[in-house]
């Protein structure tokens, strides 16, 4: 044989390095984690602009009926209190 052949010859006898027998596992997990990511990733964006499109369209079709009331001072008496009720507003 020639040396190459008794080269091939050894080599094909020889022990594979234990760490290429998981090399196809690593490769395969580490392939689902990133489909994984990605996958999370758009559920997040698509999750987002549903809320964003839900205030904007609620913002755009409900009436805009909020007002602002009046604050009390401090030494008016609110209107329901017994004084006001009983000798009417003064």
């Amino acid at each position: 044989m020639t040396d190459i052949d008794s080269v091939l010859v050894e080599m094909r006898a020889a022990l594979a390095d234990v760490r290429l027998a998981a090399t196809e596992d690593i490769v395969l997990g580490r392939a689902s984690a990133r489909r994984a990511r990605v996958h999370g990733q758009r559920n997040l964006l698509a999750t987002g602009l549903l809320a964003l499109g839900a205030g904007v369209i609620a913002n755009i079709a409900l009436p805009q009926g909020a007002e602002a009331e009046a604050a009390l001072t401090f030494t008016a008496a609110p209107p329901t209190a017994p004084s006001n009720l009983l000798f009417g507003a003064r």
